[in-house]
């Protein structure tokens, strides 16, 4: 990323650390909070309308792991190939992590800025593209504010992968359209991706040794420790050696749009965004 591109990403996205270090809730206010809090359509209209000053005409609730997503239609938007936006509010505890957010926002930039179909941020009234928001939840009869990052992002179109039936041309276009990305990525980087303490850095693999008892059989136990010590002697001893850059580590079913193409009277799915 060129250093004027890098110093826009970070105009837009600053003020939210700002933000969220006057805002940060005690450890003990933000727990379960994602099975807590109730996010209705109706406060999800009310928040685009508020922060992005558009006027909703449909809300519907989306599918997602630990965040609340919603398909939101508005009016006034002139573009023919518009399809609405995703407001996506994300669950208490990871929108604490704000250096992570903020790489991944950098991140959906620059690949947007590199050709590929991924969604576009929208700024808000204010030009952020992410802020951070109050919303009420109940737990035990008792009424508690948590902090939620909001972000509004375009809606791509497609259909998910775990719809669809791929062959094995559609398996190697998607293999193809991955090893696109990683090569893109090589000219990105972000403070937010430096985290040593973060469980998945594989510096950090050895910390599974402790987990071992869980496993029921001892056959697997010593399994997995050979696999930890050919990891440390081989790998680990001299991984500041090996090539090293961000990847897109939940390249899923779950997580990539497929579209139909039609080619000699045969339909074949490609991937067409994430």
């Amino acid at each position: 990323m060129d250093s004027e591109s890098t110093l826009e990403v970070r105009k837009l996205i600053q003020p939210y650390s700002e933000v969220q270090n006057s805002q940060r809730l005690s450890n003990d206010a933000q727990q379960n909070s994602r099975e807590t809090l109730r996010l209705s359509n109706t406060q999800a209209a009310e928040l685009v309308e508020r922060l992005y000053g558009f006027k909703v005409e449909s809300v519907r609730r989306l599918g997602s792991y630990g965040d609340y997503n919603f398909h939101v239609k508005v009016s006034g938007v002139g573009q023919a190939d518009h399809h609405g936006f995703v407001l996506k509010v994300m669950n208490a505890d990871d929108s604490q992590d704000d250096e992570q957010i903020a790489a991944q926002t950098a991140m959906m930039m620059f690949l947007e800025s590199r050709g590929f179909q991924v969604q576009r941020l929208q700024q808000d009234r204010w030009g952020n593209v992410m802020s951070l928001q109050p919303l009420r939840r109940e737990e035990t009869g008792r009424q508690f504010s948590t902090h939620h990052n909001v972000r509004l992002m375009t809606y791509l179109p497609g259909i998910l992968a775990r719809d669809v039936t791929f062959d094995s041309p559609s398996f190697l276009a998607a293999g193809v359209y991955m090893a696109r990305i990683h090569q893109a990525l090589k000219d990105f980087n972000h403070p937010g991706l430096h985290r040593p303490s973060f469980k998945w850095n594989l510096r950090n693999l050895p910390a599974i040794r402790k987990y071992l008892h869980t496993l029921d059989s001892e056959e697997d136990q010593k399994m997995v420790k050979t696999v930890l010590d050919g990891f440390i002697d081989k790998v680990l001893s001299r991984l500041d050696a090996l090539p090293q850059g961000p990847t897109h580590a939940d390249f899923n079913i779950s997580n990539i749009l497929a579209r139909e193409e039609v080619r000699n009277s045969e339909g074949e799915y490609q991937i067409c965004g994430l």
